[in-house]
């Protein structure tokens, strides 16, 4: 019985929905089986394409996983299966001299530090216990009292510090706040590095009292990452992540910055080439970039390839801009050639290529990473470099499909358009200038058209039937 997280797909590749399970087969497995499903579910079986399943440890790791994933990835059906129900959040107040840890859900309309939305209320309640465990902060039932004189039960039983009594100072209790803050934003490493110079300095200043709280707050802290192996920061290090990688395919060079190439079209149609990047923080959408792709012949991805990496290389070489360190070319060992001929004809030879072949059936989990000298490695479907490097080309293929459409919507519509007498060059300016876009014009109406600046009642009826009895 193997817990963990499934993802389901939609055509484009993005994710629609995220659940986990105690038992992971048993569970996606449901999903096709002959018993009747609400409307809900059958909606969502139409659009899913794919299925994306990560085991984890435990089921405790499942969960965090799961919150983590939707978090990131909004999925349309999570949303649609709570009903228009907002999700819960944890709430960490304002309030004097002791602030309190809550569960919350609704408007933010309180004053406060809000953290999620968690997949469910288990995930918020399990998150609470932890800071309480670990920072002792007071939850929102634990009342403070400046008359009271006895904590409560839960200072008995190490989950609270005694702020219910007035046991620690404002001050204490203000660090312990701001630990648990960043424990909560998912910066582990700099909340333990935090409690370990708070302990250097109460030892300094010979309050050994404070200092023996301080590591029995470390000691707990250690215990949990011990038990947590699934990071759910809302910054995945790209630095630790690659680090399989590089070993396995025989580099060293840290990785400071990773750009993708991918090639779209239908047919030779409109062909587009993308570039995103990456850096330590995540996606740099600031430095993406789209090529059209001139003078190949339609079809020919190989010869994309080439083009769109050499005038990407050749742009940051004439404005001497840093060159990534890894790049990943999406395809096999004939885009991978290609890729190398563009950086040995602009002299570069510092980068590390790797390409990303898709396996059987295009299934994530069996691709086949091709480097520079040949040699080809497929990492198990559960590794984190893995699983970065198809989050890294599925964003390189959104973004290039997203620029073809918008290429091969232009052409069409631009073609469409230039066949009408009385539109020419001046008047498709305006139309584009008043709509904003395409897709506008041609959800417009015979109204909205008339009324453009330079298109008469007569010009409008024929834009329209031009746009529209090609099914656009």
């Amino acid at each position: 019985m193997q817990p963990g997280v499934y993802q389901m797909l939609g055509e484009k590749g993005e994710v629609l929905y995220v659940g986990k399970a105690r038992h992971l087969k048993k569970r996606v497995a449901s999903y096709f089986s002959s018993k009747q499903k609400d409307i809900k579910t059958q909606a969502l079986l139409s659009h899913i394409k794919d299925i994306s399943v990560t085991p984890t440890s435990t089921e405790n790791e499942a969960l965090l996983l799961e919150c983590h994933l939707i978090k990131k990835h909004k999925p349309h059906y999570n949303i649609l299966f709570r009903d228009d129900k907002s999700y819960p959040y944890i709430l960490i107040t304002e309030e004097r001299p002791y602030p309190c840890i809550k569960f919350y859900r609704g408007e933010k309309e309180a004053k406060g530090k809000y953290f999620g939305p968690y997949p469910n209320i288990i995930a918020v309640r399990e998150a609470i216990h932890l800071v309480q465990k670990i920072f002792g902060l007071r939850v929102s039932n634990d009342r403070y009292s400046p008359n009271r004189t006895r904590p409560c039960l839960k200072y008995q039983i190490g989950l609270c510090s005694g702020s219910c009594a007035g046991l620690i100072s404002e001050k204490e209790y203000k660090i312990s706040v701001q630990n648990a803050i960043l424990f909560l934003q998912g910066k582990r490493k700099r909340v333990l590095s935090q409690l370990n110079r708070q302990m250097q300095q109460a030892s300094r200043a010979l309050n050994y009292e404070m200092a023996a709280k301080i590591r029995d707050q470390i000691a707990r802290f250690q215990v949990i990452q011990e038990e947590s192996n699934v990071s759910v920061s809302n910054k995945p290090d790209y630095f630790i992540v690659l680090e399989s990688l590089l070993a396995t395919g025989g580099v060293t060079k840290p990785i400071k910055k990773i750009e993708c190439f991918d090639i779209s079209h239908i047919m030779g149609e409109a062909t587009v080439g993308s570039c995103v990047v990456f850096n330590p923080e995540g996606a740099d959408k600031r430095d993406y970039r789209r090529f059209n792709i001139k003078n190949v012949t339609p079809g020919n991805d190989v010869a994309a390839i080439h083009q769109v990496v050499f005038r990407r290389y050749q742009r940051l070489q004439a404005e001497s801009y840093p060159l990534p360190d890894l790049v990943l070319i999406d395809g096999g060992l004939g885009q991978l050639a290609a890729a190398h001929k563009a950086l040995n004809e602009l002299n570069i030879h510092e980068i590390i290529l790797v390409g990303v072949a898709k396996g059987a059936g295009r299934k994530p989990g069996l691709e086949t990473l091709y480097f520079s000298n040949k040699s080809a490695i497929n990492l198990p479907k559960d590794s984190p470099a893995l699983l970065l490097i198809q989050q890294i080309r599925d964003e390189a293929h959104r973004f290039a499909i997203t620029s073809h459409r918008k290429q091969r919507a232009k052409k069409r519509f631009t073609s469409s358009l230039e066949k009408i007498p009385g539109i020419g060059k001046k008047r498709r300016r305006e139309l584009l200038t008043h709509f904003g876009g395409i897709q506008e014009i041609n959800r417009a109406s015979l109204k909205e058209l008339s009324e453009v600046t330079g298109i008469s009642e007569f010009l409008a009826k024929q834009i329209f039937k031009a746009l529209h009895s090609n099914g656009e």
